[in-house]
C-alpha cells in the first residue's frame, strides 16, 4: 500500500482537475487511488460528487453508498447522499440520512 502522502497527492490533484472543468481526469485518478487502496473512503464520496456533477445520480448514489459500506461512521458519506437525496425530493431518504451525521 502506499503511504498516506501519496493519496492525499493525487487526492488534491483530482481537485484541481475537477476545479478546472477536467471532470474525466479527476475520475481517473480517483478510480487509480481506489485501485491501489479501496479503502481511501474519501475517493468514494468525490466520485459521488463528480457523478452529480455530470447529472449520473444513480452512479453517485453508488458511491456513497460504498463508502458508507466501507466506513458506517464515515458521517460526509450520508450527509452527501441525504444532499443527493433532497435534491431529487426523496423526502423520507432525507431524514434518515441526516439523521445519521449527527
Amino acid at each position: 500500500m502506499a503511504p498516506i502522502q501519496y493519496f492525499l497527492e493525487c487526492s488534491y490533484k483530482a481537485y484541481e482537475y475537477t476545479q478546472a472543468g477536467k471532470i474525466s481526469a479527476a475520475q481517473g485518478l480517483y478510480k487509480f487511488i481506489l485501485e491501489v487502496d479501496p479503502k481511501f473512503i474519501s475517493t468514494y464520496t468525490n466520485l459521488g460528487v463528480l457523478a452529480e456533477k455530470k447529472q449520473r445520480f444513480g452512479l453517485a448514489e453508488s458511491y456513497y453508498r460504498k463508502a458508507i459500506e466501507v466506513d458506517p461512521g464515515f458521517s460526509e458519506a450520508y450527509y452527501d447522499l441525504g444532499v443527493l437525496y433532497w435534491r431529487q425530493k426523496r423526502w423520507s431518504d432525507v431524514v434518515g440520512m441526516f439523521e445519521k451525521t449527527a
